[in-house]
């Protein structure tokens, strides 16, 4: 698991990931997705919103972000997902996993862990989906989204 817990939540070498970057009129928000690209029976996966301030210092009232992941392939029998301990999981089919983690007073929400129990011959996927609130009276972010994998 350390490969999901690179700084920053950029891709390690062997990882395919993607990026989608929303000017806001108080600074910048990046939504990333990335998931291994070489794997035996288990593959780390990474989902992350990330508010970068113009002042440097403001802070979002809330930063959310949904990962959506799935796994398509012939031998597929049920897709198991493990994520940080603060995200909630929930399996809105045999092959899809849906975590989510929205923090409060921040800038960062990262949602990663392991595709575990998969074949070789299995295509994974990571949507990602940021969104917030904040700061102050700056209002909602819209939900952006980010996929990368076999879609």
């Amino acid at each position: 698991m350390a490969a999901a817990m690179v700084a920053g939540g950029a891709a390690p070498a062997n990882a395919t990931g993607s990026q989608t970057d929303v000017n806001l009129h108080y600074g910048l928000m990046s939504v990333k997705a990335w998931h291994c690209t070489l794997y035996v029976t288990a593959c780390d996966w990474r989902s992350e919103t990330i508010v970068e301030p113009t002042d440097g210092t403001s802070m979002m009232d809330e930063v959310t972000n949904v990962a959506i992941l799935s796994t398509r392939g012939f031998t597929l029998k049920e897709v198991h997902i493990e994520k940080n301990p603060e995200a909630t999981l929930v399996f809105p089919s045999i092959d899809q996993g849906k975590v989510e983690w929205t923090k409060r007073v921040s800038n960062n929400v990262a949602n990663f862990g392991q595709f575990k129990d998969i074949k070789t011959d299995i295509n994974v996927n990571v949507r990602s989906c940021g969104s917030g609130d904040g700061p102050g009276e700056q209002g909602p972010v819209s939900e952006k989204c980010v996929e990368v994998g076999a879609v």
